[in-house]
């Protein structure tokens, strides 16, 4: 009959528990894992199944009482970066959703709202047809699984440790909003640019010829006109795409490089 001791006990408890809450947090909120349309049980058995296909190569693991006040920092930091790595991948999907929604505005389609099955929130549709087609390039580049394979490395490069975590791995999280807003400009600059030439036209007709109901056909237009633009970015949206993604690894990378 096999007997443990009280010491193994705690170091076998030690090697699962601590990867296990890094990966639950990357999963809690990285997109389509975390989104509503997945459960919370079905979340936790993916993070029990990737712990435990992974636990035997982590080769570093604190020791500590997994029961006693001590483990609870230790948690929190393990949370903390699968967290962080989580809402990089979320930032990512969500630029397509802010370039859609600026292009909407400009093109007079703020007030077309849908529903997002996934967010449980209301969005506008140009917001939700790019939303949607980053998703699915994010699936069929398998993104899903490049993103899982960087948060597996980060116990290579961020090993499980009893010290804090460094206060620019805080600042680069913060940080990544500005990113996102940057991308989502690059990737709607185009139709902006475009829509802003169509209102300066009508604006300086308006002007000439004050008797035209230039509203009465302005905003009909640039709706109809905003479309064709919208149609016609997507045919250079693949490359942009790749360029984000490239962007998303590195600063995956970098986040994980800081000292913990």
């Amino acid at each position: 009959m096999l007997e443990f001791t009280y010491a193994e006990i705690m170091y076998a408890a030690n090697r699962f528990l601590l990867p296990f809450f890094r990966i639950a947090g990357f999963f809690m909120v990285v997109p389509i894992f975390g989104s509503n349309l997945v459960t919370m049980r079905v979340r936790l058995m993916i993070a029990i199944v990737v712990t435990l296909s992974i636990v035997s190569q982590i080769k570093v693991v604190p020791e500590f009482e997994a029961l006693s006040l001590q483990s609870v920092p230790l948690v929190f930091n393990q949370l903390i970066i699968g967290i962080g790595l989580g809402f990089l991948v979320m930032v990512f999907i969500q630029v397509a959703a802010l370039a859609g929604q600026i292009m909407a505005m400009q093109m007079g389609l703020g007030f077309a709202m849908m529903m997002d099955p996934v967010n449980g929130v209301n969005t506008v549709s140009i917001g939700q047809l790019y939303l949607m087609l980053f998703t699915m390039l994010y699936l069929a580049v398998d993104g899903h699984l490049i993103t899982l394979a960087i948060m597996i490395e980060s116990f290579n490069t961020l090993p499980l440790s009893l010290s804090g975590l460094d206060v620019g791995f805080y600042r680069y999280i913060t940080t990544s909003s500005s990113w996102m807003f940057k991308s989502a400009l690059k990737i709607a600059l185009p139709a902006i640019i475009a829509l802003y030439v169509v209102n300066f036209t009508f604006g300086v007709m308006s002007r000439a010829a004050q008797q035209l109901q230039v509203f009465s056909i302005g905003f009909p237009f640039t709706i109809i006109y905003g479309l064709v633009v919208v149609w016609i970015v997507q045919g250079v949206l693949l490359p942009q795409f790749n360029q984000l993604f490239s962007e998303l690894q590195e600063m995956m990378h970098t986040l994980v490089s800081y000292p913990g």
